[in-house]
Order: C-alpha cells, then structure tokens, then sequence
C-alpha cells in the first residue's frame, strides 16, 4: 500500500497578502500609468519634429481611471504621425508608446510580485 501525506502550509499568509493586493490594486496601476504617461510624453517631445515648436508644447498625457491617454493638441500632429499623400509619415507618439510600453508591464508584474511577497 502506498501512503502519500501533502501538507499545506501558507495559505493564510497568501490569502492575505492578495486581499493586500486587490486593495491597492487600483493605485498601483494609476501610479505606473501616470509614470509611463510622463515617461512616453517627454520621449515624443524628444522625437517630435520641430518647426515652431507648437506641437512639442502640446503633447500631453492623462490618466482616467484605468485609462492612460496620450496626444499632441495641434490640427496637423496627425499629418506629422501617419503622413499624407504630399508628406511622409515622421511619427514621434507611436515609437515613445512602443519604447515606453514594456516598462510599463514590467514594473506593473513587479509591483504586483512585491505586493504579494509582503
């Protein structure tokens, strides 16, 4: 006969530490959006081309609830983005999101990592 004994241990602790989580969950993830918001805006500023300055000074961020929004308040930063038929694309939002995003996910995975470790 074959006898097998598996003992759990930690699962208090555990329980804890993801009510922790669930509780500060909404302010981790605010705090790394608005880090990636001010990250990504100030990587476009860098990027943007620049003839007087106008849309450099207009790119922005916000962050609503979950929602992290990112732009540039002139009428032709879409025409500098995506080009028209006339001019070539020379985007500057798209490559800051793109180098700005995955140090978003990675600092979220950590903070949730530590989050649950406490």
């Amino acid at each position: 006969m074959i006898k097998i004994t598996l003992e759990v241990s930690g699962l208090r602790e555990f329980a804890e530490a993801v009510e922790n989580l669930r509780k500060n969950l909404p302010d981790i993830i605010r705090e790394e959006l608005t880090k990636t918001g001010e990250a990504t805006k100030a990587d476009a500023r860098i990027t943007v081309p620049v003839l007087t300055g106008a849309t450099r000074d207009s790119i922005y961020f916000s962050v609503s609830g979950f929602d992290l929004t990112l732009g540039a308040g002139t009428p032709y930063s879409p025409f500098l983005e995506w080009g028209t038929i006339f001019m070539a694309p020379r985007p500057f939002m798209r490559p800051a999101i793109d180098r700005n995003f995955p140090s978003f996910l990675q600092n979220i995975n950590r903070r949730f990592s530590e989050a649950l470790e406490t």
